[in-house]
């Protein structure tokens, strides 16, 4: 998060995704989704900007979304400023704030063991992304919620699928067994109860929450590679009998 000092008043402003969560995340995509500023934000994404007055507009009216600094406030800072020196400037602080507009490029996701009372449900492997109890009714479901997280067209909520890949991959703890012999286990996974739960992962920022899309993205890939060598290992040890 910076500060951005603006007539002796202080605003605070995002710039990166540890400074967002997936509850504010949602509600900015919302606003970017509206019928008029989708083609604006189209435009901007492939370069296409051929109105100025209109591009301007667009960048004042979402630095005022996102960050909440009054209209008045920022009709008092240039329109464009020196990029050298990263002078305040609307267009400079709509550079800041350029990362919503994209999903972010992570090559090592990580995702993290506890989010507050919840734990991930495996041990996580970084070298293979692999997850070693991982039951086929969580790799299921999981791999539908991400697979319609990318498929989903035009006017659907799609980041609302983002929490319930969460409420998969993170549950509470139980304790098991009786007695003198007590274990903590990861809950057993419910898919009656993985969308209540999805509603309290809204305040969690989203660098967790891409880590963990992430994370599955690569787990699927590597199980793909893993089927095409164990299937081509079974095929060799054919042909040699």
């Amino acid at each position: 998060m910076i500060q951005l000092s603006i007539d002796g008043k202080d605003y605070d402003c995002p710039n990166s995704y540890n400074d967002i969560t997936l509850g504010k995340f949602k509600q900015i995509q919302t606003w970017l989704d509206l019928e008029h500023n989708q083609p604006k934000v189209e435009k901007l994404i492939e370069g296409k900007v051929d109105d100025e007055e209109e591009a301007l507009n667009f960048y004042f009216d979402f630095i005022n979304y996102v960050t909440k600094i009054p209209k008045k406030a920022l009709m008092e800072v240039k329109p464009y400023g020196d990029s050298t020196v990263n002078e305040l400037s609307i267009q400079w602080v709509f550079e800041t704030l350029s990362f919503l507009l994209c999903v972010p490029q992570i090559e090592e996701p990580q995702p993290v063991e506890r989010i507050n009372d919840y734990y991930f449900i495996d041990k996580i492997d970084l070298n293979n992304a692999i997850l070693k109890d991982l039951k086929f009714i969580e790799y299921q479901e999981a791999k539908a919620v991400q697979k319609a997280f990318n498929n989903l067209k035009e006017g659907a909520v799609r980041f609302e699928y983002l929490n319930l890949l969460l409420a998969i991959m993170y549950r509470p703890k139980e304790v098991k067994g009786k007695l003198w012999w007590k274990k903590e286990v990861i809950q057993q996974y419910d898919s009656e109860t993985v969308r209540e739960r999805a509603k309290e992962f809204d305040n969690i920022k989203m660098n967790v929450v891409w880590d963990c899309l992430f994370f599955f993205i690569q787990l699927k890939t590597n199980s793909l590679k893993s089927i095409e060598e164990s299937f081509q290992k079974q095929v060799e040890a054919v042909k040699a009998t």
